[in-house]
């Protein structure tokens, strides 16, 4: 597993938003032939939890900020494994994401 995510990949953060209150759902990853895939419950194993909670605050200050009550996400980061890092690129709001159902 190391060794497939040891570069830069495309990732979503699923969840909504439901009388202001935010309910994350977890990652979808968008695979190189633009297929996504949920890895829900094997987030731990390929995103480390500082990476997942640093994505969380950015979403959190993110809607906290435009004041969201209500609407499904998905926003799209960037993650550099190499480097530890993320980025948050692209923001979807009112409509699910295709790695949901």
């Amino acid at each position: 597993m190391e060794e497939r995510c040891s570069r830069t990949r495309v990732f979503y953060m699923e969840g909504l938003v439901y009388d202001g209150k935010i309910n994350f759902l977890g990652w979808t990853l968008k695979k190189n032939n633009g297929a996504q895939t949920k890895i829900y419950g094997k987030t731990n194993q390929i995103i480390s939890q500082r990476l997942t909670e640093e994505a969380q605050n950015l979403i959190n200050k993110l809607f906290s900020r435009y004041k969201l009550q209500k609407g499904w996400f998905r926003i799209e980061f960037l993650i550099n494994f190499r480097k530890d890092s993320i980025v948050m690129t692209n923001v979807n709001v009112g409509r699910d994401g295709g790695g949901m159902f």
